[in-house]
Order: structure tokens, then sequence, then C-alpha cells
């Protein structure tokens, strides 16, 4: 699809945020915007927006929790419009945490909203569509979180995973009935997601917390430079459209781990993504001179090649001390150091820094950064790892 002009779109969250911003984007290339949200008020309000510029909008107060509502939502869109070309899957909820504090009422209030959601108004739209028989375009939103995990996101990440494997499964599907459909992936967005709470029954039992995502869209990229990146994407046919470049080396080392396991595949010890918290670094006095970040336990290894380990975590705003000093040798403030300590082989032979280890470099992914060490150990040892960063570095 390459023109929007008289195009009829239905915008789900379309009350604010992303949503508001690709429905600015549509209504400044001539279409027809149906703006559905939860929030009654929001969604009248960007609908008037619209309107005072000159494009027909209409507001529809939606729940994507209730497959009688998508369905009122559906009939409307005929019923006042006509059909529907494009749909923007865009409603969206987010929690976060430390997973071991997440809750059945957490998970069932993210997936319930971010997958089940989605697939709800997914599957009634594509229903209307298909008779219609004039083709469209159908965007989900999902996350760089559906690609990348952090033990942080509850369910968030598991919601958006999810998003990419049925936006794929539904791209296949649809493509020989002239239907389009692209997986939007932002990444740090500045929108009113950190306030998801708000929507949440009193009843439901709490272990995570929307207000956790607040460091990461705080200053993030204005809804409204995501409006034109969506259209273009459309244009493009993409099957994934991304709004930040800068997380393309994340995503590379991501994949390069994935395919380096099938190297290993029936060998004696595998490869994997160790997540080690960074998390209360930068909360150190200047006088402290060293500080174990992470620490496995049974570290059992037979030559294990090119094992890759993150050590990752949530890592304050503005932290005083930038990990990205850390390097090989003292590469700036804070130096890199990792100890071993267990019994090799049979012989029990007491093993002290028997591992050979290479700093590859700093990575930040959505504002958290770590740090990537290939770690080889040349004898088959029971180990205890200890990862730690030493400094500020003195005379």
């Amino acid at each position: 699809m390459k023109d929007f002009r008289d195009k009829i779109a239905v915008v789900t969250g379309g009350g604010s945020g992303i949503g508001l911003g690709i429905a600015r984007a549509l209504a400044r290339e001539g279409a027809q915007v149906v703006i559905a949200d939860l929030d009654e008020g929001a969604a009248k309000r960007a609908a008037e927006e619209l309107r005072a510029t000159g494009a027909r909008s209409l507001a529809v107060a939606t729940d994507v929790r209730r497959t009688e509502s998508v369905e009122a939502l559906a009939a409307s869109v005929r019923r006042e419009l006509g059909g529907v070309d494009l749909l923007f899957n865009n409603a969206g909820v987010y929690l976060g945490g430390p997973m071991r504090r997440a809750t059945e009422d957490d998970w069932r209030f993210v997936l319930d909203v971010n997958l089940d959601g989605v697939f709800r108004v997914g599957q009634t739209f594509t229903k209307l569509l298909l008779e219609q028989g004039r083709g469209g375009y159908i965007v989900n939103t999902a996350s760089v979180g559906g690609f990348l995990s952090f033990g942080a996101g509850v369910a968030y990440t598991v919601s958006k995973y999810g998003v990419v494997a049925y936006s794929e499964a539904l791209r296949v599907d649809l493509e020989p009935e002239g239907i389009g459909v692209s997986t939007l992936c932002p990444g740090p967005i500045d929108t009113n997601l950190p306030a998801s709470d708000r929507i949440r029954a009193a009843e439901e039992r709490a272990g995570g917390f929307s207000e956790a995502l607040s460091p990461l869209t705080r200053g993030g990229m204005k809804p409204d430079q995501v409006g034109p990146i969506v259209l273009a994407g459309i244009r493009n046919e993409l099957p994934y459209i991304f709004t930040h470049d800068d997380l393309r080396e994340a995503f590379a080392k991501r994949f390069e781990t994935v395919l380096a396991c099938f190297d290993r595949i029936g060998g004696a010890a595998g490869l994997g993504v160790l997540l080690l918290g960074l998390i209360g670094l930068f909360a150190l006095p200047d006088s402290a001179r060293a500080i174990t970040v992470g620490q496995v336990d049974d570290f059992e290894t037979a030559t294990v090649e090119g094992w890759v380990m993150a050590l990752g975590g949530a890592i304050p705003p503005n932290p005083p001390v930038a990990i990205a000093n850390a390097g090989p040798g003292g590469n700036g403030d804070f130096a890199l150091r990792v100890t071993a300590t267990g019994s090799a082989g049979a012989g029990g032979k007491p093993v002290v820094n028997n591992v050979d280890t290479r700093w590859l470099g700093n990575y930040t992914i959505a504002g958290v950064t770590g740090i990537l060490l290939d770690v080889r150990n040349p004898s088959a040892v029971d180990l205890t790892l200890r990862i730690g960063i030493d400094g500020p570095a003195v005379g």
C-alpha cells in the first residue's frame, strides 16, 4: 500500500502514545481514522483533534480484553465508514519488576491486553478484510522486547514475543489475499505506558508495577516521530518495523548466540547466555575499591569454547559512573575482574583463575548496559565463577 488518501484506518490504543502518533500521521496523508481506546475521553479528544485538521475521524470506546467490545468496534466501523483498509493493532500495557515476584494476576493482566487482545482484534478485522476482498494492511505492535528479553519485564516480553510470532504467521497466511502484515517493534518511546497500573482492578494481587518502565521511556522518542516511520514501513512492506537503529548490535549479538548454539548440538556442554544483575553497582561510595556484581555457582564446563556471557541489569538512570569505562586492564575508572575457584577432574586439584577470559566489549539495550565476555575453561572444572568490577582506579 503506497497511498493512504481516503483509506479507512482503525487504531487501537489510539487515544495517546504511539497510537495517536500513527493516527496523526495518517490524518496528514488524508486517511479516515477510527480512534479506538479504553479511555473514551482520550479517544474523543484525539478524534476531535484530527477533525480540526480536516480529517474524518471517529472515536469508539473499546476494551480489547472483551470479545464483544472488539466486535462492536468492527460493527461501528462498517456501519459508519463502510469498511476498513488498515488496522493498527496497538493497544498495550506494561508491568515490570523481578519475575520471581510476578503474580498470576500480573501475568493475566499483561497477556490479556498485549497478546490475547492483539489476537481478538486481529482475528476480527482479518475476517472483515477477507469478506471485503479488496486487500488491506495490518500492523501489530510488538516491541524490541519481542526479541530481547529481560528478567525484569514480568509478562511484557512474553506477550511481545507472542505478538511477533502471531504477526509472522498472519503475514504468511494473508499474503496470497493481498493483505500485508508488519510487526512494529519500537524501542524506548515517551508514552504513558508506565501508567498502565491505572486500569487494573483493585482486587488484583500485584507483584509487578508499571512505573518500572519510566527510566526507559522518559526522554525516549516522541510518538509523533513513530507515525511516519510506520507508514514508511507499510509502503516498503517490511515484515518488521524498527524505530531505533542503535539497537542493531544488540540484535546481532542475540542471533549470533542463537546460531552458535547449533555448533554445540550433542556436545558435553552447550552455549548459553547468563544474565547477572548489575543493580546497585552505582550506589557504591567513591572510596569503594571492588565489588562482585555477579556469581555463578557450579559452573560446570568441559572445553567450552566461545561461551558468551552477558552481564546485564536494570541500571538506574543517570548513574554517577558509566559502566562503559570498564574494559580490559582497567580501561577507564573501572577494571573488569573475573575469578574462578573449584576442583579439576577426578584428581580434585584446586584451581584458581584457570579461566581464559576475553573482554569483547560493552552493549546497551534500551538503556540497559552490560559487558560481553568470552570465557574459555581449558579443563573440566566444577567452578564458582565470580565477575566483578574493581575501582575506582587508584595510583
